[in-house]
């Protein structure tokens, strides 16, 4: 039996990790701009998503990892959230810094990560007297940075670009 060809027998797709492994990931991202795109509620968060090529690659990494999942709606909308919310990151640090052209891959150095969790804090809703409101939040936008700071130093690395790699390493230290 080759690899990558066993079936999980529960849900009769390719085990996301089998699938993930015999087939070749697209790098435009096709799965994303046919179904997560077009749902996507038209506003300001979603032409942030549009613009940003990083946050289109973690929807496409939400996709791919749910791809078990027979319920294709829940897996559009858990891309799509997914993807709004490291759209705000980015809208927030502007309003915080002042800086009107930041990007995700601007605000992934550590030139930025006070501001980054500052903003992280205010999506939680932080409460002096009760603390976090939504402290899930923080679990959820601490994974996706981790992603997106993954997606970032790849990116670098297929682009030979030392001084990328470098800056995207010492964010993670």
């Amino acid at each position: 039996m080759k690899f990558g060809t066993e079936k999980n027998h529960s849900c009769g797709f390719f085990t996301s990790f089998d699938w993930h492994r015999s087939k070749n990931i697209d790098t435009s991202c096709p799965l994303v701009k046919k179904h997560v795109l077009p749902i996507m509620r038209n506003d300001e968060l979603s032409r942030l998503v549009k613009e940003d090529k990083l946050i289109i690659e973690l929807g496409e990494i939400w996709m791919v990892k749910s791809y078990g999942n027979k319920l294709h709606v829940a897996r559009n909308k858990t891309s799509s959230f997914r993807m709004r919310l490291c759209a705000r990151l980015p809208e927030n640090v502007r309003i915080l810094t002042g800086i009107s052209d930041l990007a995700v891959t601007d605000i992934l150095s550590p030139k930025y990560f006070d501001d980054v969790v500052k903003v992280t804090l205010d999506l939680c809703k932080l409460d002096v007297h009760d603390g976090l409101k939504h402290p899930s939040v923080a679990l959820k936008v601490g994974y996706e940075l981790g992603r997106l700071a993954g997606l970032k130093l790849c990116s670098g690395i297929k682009q030979q670009n030392d001084e990328k790699c470098m800056q995207q390493r010492s964010f993670w230290n």
